[in-house]
């Protein structure tokens, strides 16, 4: 049996080490088309959201039987096909919520005091303290689209900041209200014309891609904050650099993307470049050695269980 591990910095070894007793473990970072050949003989896939395992991937794939990503969401893999094909998804649902969520609190204290800007500022032998005037967190309202394991505990961090806490989620379960202030709202519009600062916790399906772009941002209170550290598809990209160009936004901050990595060429990297309202972040919010230990485990035991069931 092989089992392959496309994004191995993110699989201790040490931790993975008991696969080996099913076979050949390769550790090995993949291209897309070095995946498609070293798919032919693999029997367990062992992936991140970095891999797309697309259905040209999995026509290729003689002997697979399980992939397991270290992720909640699966838009990186043609989840359908792969099953048509009778291959066994193993995901972690509710994977790096603390990381996530104290990830999305760096972004909007970062956002909210300018500490990128102003650490540049400092490190070029510049003290026009001035120029970095911010503002407080308490007394805003957050509006967080998606309230799941993520979103909620945004919310009782940014709650804890003295901040009021809206929500919109029409597919809420009710249990996750009884220990929550936030305010359910129930419209996303109502949400935008509310919200200070915006942050997007939803899964990325047909109906959620691109579910903020012009037409939203329009609509957002006037210097509004967005953040988003979910899926990238969510936001349009160049409708976001509209929206900070005309002063809709008066700041964003993004660790999730369309295209991964970005083109140096990108209109979100040229504007960052020109502009001292725009953080952008390689997709790290879930990238903690806690985390990444956590879940490399959670991986490890799935694969052993769901073999040794077979």
């Amino acid at each position: 049996m092989k089992i392959l591990i496309t994004e191995p910095e993110y699989f201790p070894h040490e931790i993975m080490k008991p696969l080996e007793k099913l076979g050949k473990l390769v550790e090995k970072r993949t291209s897309y088309e070095e995946l498609l050949e070293e798919i032919r003989d693999t029997d367990v896939l062992i992936v991140r959201v970095q891999t797309k395992v697309d259905k040209k991937i999995l026509d290729n794939a003689k002997r697979l039987k399980i992939i397991a990503s270290m992720t909640t969401g699966l838009d990186h893999i043609d989840v359908e096909h792969a099953e048509k094909m009778g291959i066994e998804i193993v995901s972690m649902p509710g994977y790096a919520t603390t990381a996530t969520a104290e990830y999305t609190m760096s972004l909007i204290l970062n956002m909210l005091r300018k500490l990128p800007w102003a650490f540049e500022h400092c490190k070029n032998g510049k003290w026009e303290r001035y120029n970095f005037l911010g503002s407080d967190l308490g007394g805003k309202t957050v509006g967080i689209i998606g309230f799941g394991k993520i979103g909620s505990r945004v919310a009782k961090y940014t709650s804890g900041f003295g901040a009021k806490v809206i929500f919109y989620d029409p597919y809420i379960n009710r249990n996750e209200l009884e220990n929550t202030d936030a305010e359910q709202v129930q419209t996303i519009d109502e949400l935008l014309k509310k919200s200070d600062i915006i942050t997007i916790h939803t899964y990325l399906s047909k109906d959620t891609t691109k579910m903020i772009r012009k037409q939203q941002f329009s609509k957002m209170k006037k210097g509004a904050i967005l953040i988003n550290a979910s899926r990238g598809l969510l936001v349009d990209e160049s409708d976001l650099v509209d929206a900070l160009e005309d002063g809709t936004l008066s700041g964003a901050a993004l660790d999730a993307f369309e295209e991964e990595p970005l083109p140096p060429s990108h209109r979100l990297i040229n504007y960052a470049r020109t502009h001292k309202n725009l953080i952008l972040t390689p997709h790290i919010a879930g990238s903690t050695r806690e985390c990444i230990d956590t879940a490399a485990r959670f991986v490890v035991d799935s694969v052993l269980k769901r073999l040794a069931d077979n």
